[in-house]
C-alpha cells in the first residue's frame, strides 16, 4: 500500500569515541538496487573520558630525586 509509511533503521555500533562518520543508504528489492541517497552531514560520536593510565616506570633514582614516565592513554576523542 503506497499510503503506508515504514521507517527503516540501522545502528552503527563499534564506533570509536570522538570520531567522524557520514552515511548513505540505498533500497534493494527483487529487481535490484535503487540509487544511493545523498551523503549525510558529518556526525561526530561523543567523546568520553581518557582510558586507563598504565603505572609509571621509574627512569632515574638517586638519593635526591626520583624521575618516572608513563605512556599516554587513549584520549577517546578529546585531547588530554
Amino acid at each position: 500500500d503506497a499510503a503506508k509509511t515504514q521507517w527503516c533503521t540501522y545502528t552503527a555500533g563499534g564506533l570509536e569515541p570522538g570520531t567522524e562518520h557520514c552515511f548513505q543508504v540505498a533500497a534493494i528489492n527483487q529487481m535490484g538496487q535503487g540509487p544511493w541517497s545523498e551523503v549525510t552531514p558529518m556526525w561526530r560520536t561523543e567523546a568520553t573520558v581518557p582510558s586507563d593510565v598504565v603505572p609509571p616506570r621509574v627512569t632515574e633514582c638517586t638519593p635526591f630525586l626520583l624521575s618516572f614516565e608513563w605512556d599516554p592513554p587513549a584520549d577517546n576523542g578529546e585531547p588530554i
